[in-house]
């Protein structure tokens, strides 16, 4: 892919382009870029510049094990989620993606709602005409409808509990994103330690944290969120 320096200007109303930007004002295209960058396990033979394979000295395998189970509970309908004392709702939707309700501790209220409601994302570039470009990826791409199918390894790790979600197409149509939301519980290190001079006795806690999340690719970027 390679910009062709115009900014097409549209009135959504009429469905019709009303002006366009650019056209040979500005800074020069440049020529097109021919070097190869890739990512995939199976190109990385193809780079120009960066490693041509994977490395050697891999990390050696990680697994997390919760032998009772996870100390969260899940209840329906509503998507009810308990854990030490906290209670919330998960919720999704096509434009926010993950969305949680009511959300309190101890029965006290600490959030009603909470979500990323809209991004701006400039690019920067002073040159015309793209001085001018914006995205707004949750409002103009839906962070639901970009929202990924998650795995256990990579995407999540531990006990997992997932949701699905329900988003409509293009055509109006429901479509189903499976294991679209990963809620699992994580260890956080040391929540507090202590240690008597006078005997030697010791007392130490782990902390620990209830991480829900969700991943959306938005063209070519990638958006994690996690709620902890």
């Amino acid at each position: 892919a390679h910009p062709i320096g115009v900014v097409p200007v549209v009135d959504v109303v009429s469905g019709k382009v009303v002006a366009i930007d650019g056209g040979g004002v500005g800074k020069s295209e440049g020529e097109v870029p021919v070097l190869s960058v890739n990512y995939h396990r199976e190109l990385l033979g193809t780079n120009s510049y960066l490693k041509t394979a994977w490395r050697e000295d891999r990390l050696k395998a990680l697994n997390v094990t919760q032998p009772d189970g996870p100390s969260f509970t899940v209840e329906q309908p509503g998507n009810l989620v308990r854990w030490q004392g906290w209670s919330l709702r998960v919720g999704f939707n096509y434009r926010e993606g993950l969305v949680l309700h009511d959300v309190q501790y101890e029965g006290r209220q600490v959030l009603s709602r909470a979500s990323l409601v809209e991004m701006a994302v400039p690019y920067g570039d002073p040159s015309p005409p793209f001085q001018r470009k914006c995205a707004f990826d949750v409002g103009d791409y839906g962070l639901g409808y970009c929202a990924n199918s998650l795995e256990l390894g990579c995407d999540c790790l531990g006990h997992i509990h997932y949701f699905d979600a329900v988003v409509s197409d293009e055509h109006g149509a429901p479509r189903t994103i499976p294991k679209c939301i990963c809620m699992h519980e994580e260890d956080a290190g040391i929540l507090w330690k202590h240690v008597e001079y006078r005997n030697g006795h010791n007392e130490s806690r782990r902390a620990r944290e209830l991480v829900i999340s969700s991943i959306a690719t938005v063209v070519n970027h990638e958006y994690l969120f996690y709620w902890r």
